[in-house]
């Protein structure tokens, strides 16, 4: 979803008083953080591999 989609879909969000707004990948844009938090929702980071945190490649 691009920037400005994401915008206008928290505008609608708010406009309703939509509860439970998911990030579910780390490309939001954090200008849209506390509009997310303010609608009670929440925001999840992706890891790439190889970065610090992230699950070791081959399996368990």
């Amino acid at each position: 979803m691009s920037v400005k989609a994401a915008g206008r879909t928290l505008d609608l969000l708010e406009a309703a008083g939509y509860p439970g707004v998911i990030s579910s990948h780390s490309w939001t844009d954090p200008g849209y953080f506390g509009r997310i938090y303010a609608l009670g929702g929440m925001i999840t980071q992706a890891a790439a591999p190889g970065i610090s945190g992230s699950a070791p490649s081959g399996g368990p």
